[in-house]
Order: structure tokens, then C-alpha cells, then sequence
């Protein structure tokens, strides 16, 4: 008898736990659909005028995608991240744009041979040189210098030494290559990552916290951008610089001036397109080693459109007419991206 109401009693349990089991499963499919369904609606304006182009390599590899280029001349995308174990060497990926499946990955590596996790949060190239924005601690917030042709070269799982870097006056954040300059921007939220003091202006509609600086190129330099000595030591004193608001993750330039991609954490990313204000007079100067350097404001006054999408964009750069767009929300790390179309690159229609 005791045996008969134990047995009934346990199946009352797990009908009852069945019964809360489907409907969490019901609860999440619903969210899933959700999102699904409100994530264009949202961002309509962005996915009106958006193409998915590939499938982001690494993600299934624990790779937290940072930087973005894409390199005209051998037709190939470079992304870099870091590992979402914090002890794997951080990557670089090199990807045949015409064939998006054709992909490999480079390990970086330290001098002496041992992984290199730094945060390498943007790439770029230009003639034979790959640059890698790293915004870490002391001497780790720095830009390393490679070479194109290595990296090109290297078979998937190689290893490349990292051994040539330089500081530059931002926190090197993200990166951006032109046929002039080689561009350094940093990030600032105000809080976890601040920006020197003197970086700070007043613009049209509120205040910039940071800066983009233009480092004028130089093939012959072992850095592939000029510098001067002092002391026996290495000094880059960037040409130009453009005041810049808070959160920027990317910056490239445009047919028809600059473009920042801005975002943190589960809020909105943001493209800001804004005019070419180089081609007036500066706002401002910062002394930078000495020199006065022309700050050209990126504000309200220059701003040309403003165009909200899904959280986590990182690096941009333009391409046949069009802004293409990494996103980070869909690694291992953070996994809610592969419910609001952030498993893609995409590319959105420029100015």
C-alpha cells in the first residue's frame, strides 16, 4: 500500500516537473521567436539597407572577434580576436573574399614562444605592413607591426612571433589604414576605460573623451609609419587628429568622410557618418610631443546620418560602395547574438 501512494506521489513530481521542464522550453521558444522576429523591426533602418555577406569565421572556435580589414590588392579579409578562455594565443584570420569559406587562422605568439592573449582589438594593413591595435595595460597598450607577406604566407595553425610595436598617443583601440595615414583610435566609457585628460574638447552637442590619430605612413620605417628620436628612443607624433565621442569600437573612412562604429555591452550599436572635416580648418590643437597638433571635431555639426543595429559592432571598413560591419555578439563568450542575426557580417550602404 505505502509502496502504491510512494509511486503515485512520484508520479505527481514529475508530471509537475514535466509539465514547469516544457513550459521553460515553451517560454524560451517564444523569446527565441521573439527576438527573431523584433530584431529587424527594431533596426529596420539598418537591415532595410544591410546584405549578409558570410558567416564570421571563428566563432565556433572561441575566437572573440575584434578587428576587421579587408586588403584590395590580394582580395583577402583579415579579423583578429582574442580567445574566450583567456589562455589560447589570440588569432589572426585571413579570408578569400571570393571564396568566404577558404579561411585559416595564425596563433600569435610572444618571443619566447608563449601564447599572446592581449585583446588586439583592431587590425588593418597597407603596402606590406598588418598593424594590430592592442589597448592593454602599460607597455601591452601598444600597436605591433607585421608583415603582410608572413602573414599571407603562413598555413593554418602556424604561429607568428610578434617583436615589433610602437605607443601611440590613444589607447590603441581600433586601427584604420589609408593611403596616407595609419589611423589610432581608443575607447572610453568613462568608467572602466578612460582616456587622458587632455583628449577631452567641447563640441557641438555635448563633449568628446577621446581621439582618432593619423600617423603619417612611411615604408622605409620598420614601424611602416614615420617617426622622429629623442634620447636614443622612438617618437611618433601623429599629423592629425579627430575629436571623437565615447564608445567607438571602429573608425574608416568614407567616399565622403569618416565613419565611427560605437557600442558596449547589450545597448544599440551605433554607425555615425560624418563629413570630411579635414578639408576646413581645425578646431583645435593637443601638444603631442611637443608639437601642436590640429584636433578636427567629429560632432553634431559634421554628423551626416546616425544608424542604430545590433549590439556588439566592432571594426568597419568600406568596400565597393559599401560599410562592412563585424560583430562580436555571437561567440562563445556572449552567445545571445545567434538570436539577433549576429552570426553574419554584414554590409550596409555607405554615403
Amino acid at each position: 500500500m505505502n509502496n502504491k501512494k510512494e509511486r503515485t506521489a512520484g508520479q505527481k513530481i514529475a508530471k509537475w516537473v514535466g509539465i514547469v521542464l516544457g513550459g521553460l522550453v515553451a517560454l524560451l521558444l517564444a523569446i527565441v521567436l521573439m527576438l527573431n522576429l523584433c530584431t529587424p523591426l527594431v533596426f529596420h533602418s539598418f537591415f532595410e539597407n544591410a546584405d549578409k555577406e558570410y558567416l564570421i569565421p571563428g566563432l565556433g572556435d572561441g575566437l572573440v572577434p575584434q578587428g576587421y580589414a579587408y586588403v584590395a590588392e590580394q582580395n583577402v579579409y583579415l579579423q583578429c580576436g582574442y580567445m574566450t578562455d583567456g589562455v589560447s594565443s589570440s588569432r589572426i584570420y585571413v579570408t578569400d573574399a571570393a571564396n568566404t569559406k577558404n579561411t585559416r587562422y595564425i596563433e600569435l605568439v610572444t618571443s619566447n614562444g608563449a601564447p599572446y592573449t592581449g585583446h588586439t582589438g583592431g587590425i588593418t594593413a597597407a603596402g606590406n605592413f598588418v598593424w594590430l591595435a592592442n589597448d592593454g595595460d602599460g607597455e601591452d597598450n601598444c600597436v605591433w607591426v607585421l608583415s603582410l607577406a608572413e602573414i599571407l604566407a603562413a598555413e593554418n595553425g602556424d604561429r607568428i612571433t610578434l617583436t615589433t610595436r610602437f605607443h601611440s598617443e590613444t589607447r590603441a583601440a581600433c586601427c584604420f589604414a589609408d593611403d596616407k595615414y595609419l589611423w589610432v583610435g581608443e575607447f572610453n566609457d568613462g568608467e572602466k576605460y578612460i582616456t587622458d585628460a587632455s583628449h577631452r574638447f567641447t563640441v557641438s552637442g555635448g563633449e568628446n573623451f577621446a581621439l582618432v590619430c593619423a600617423y603619417p605612413l612611411d615604408t622605409a620605417s620598420v614601424y611602416g609609419v614615420a617617426f622622429t628620436e629623442a634620447d636614443g628612443q622612438p617618437v611618433f607624433t601623429p599629423a592629425m587628429a579627430l575629436s571623437v565621442t565615447n564608445l567607438v569600437q571602429g573608425f574608416t573612412r568614407t567616399p565622403n568622410g569618416f565613419a565611427l562604429s560605437t557600442s558596449y555591452g547589450l545597448s544599440a550599436s551605433h554607425i555615425f557618418f560624418h563629413k570630411d572635416v579635414t578639408a576646413g580648418e581645425a578646431d583645435a590643437t593637443i601638444n603631442i610631443n611637443g608639437t601642436d597638433v590640429p584636433v578636427y571635431f567629429l560632432d553634431d555639426d559634421s554628423l551626416t546620418e546616425d544608424v542604430a543595429m545590433p549590439p556588439m559592432s566592432e571594426e568597419i571598413f568600406v568596400k565597393d560602395g559599401r560599410l562592412y560591419v563585424l560583430l562580436e555578439s555571437a561567440c562563445k563568450k556572449y552567445i545571445f547574438g545567434n538570436l539577433i542575426r549576429g552570426r553574419h557580417v554584414y554590409s550596409y550602404r555607405s554615403e
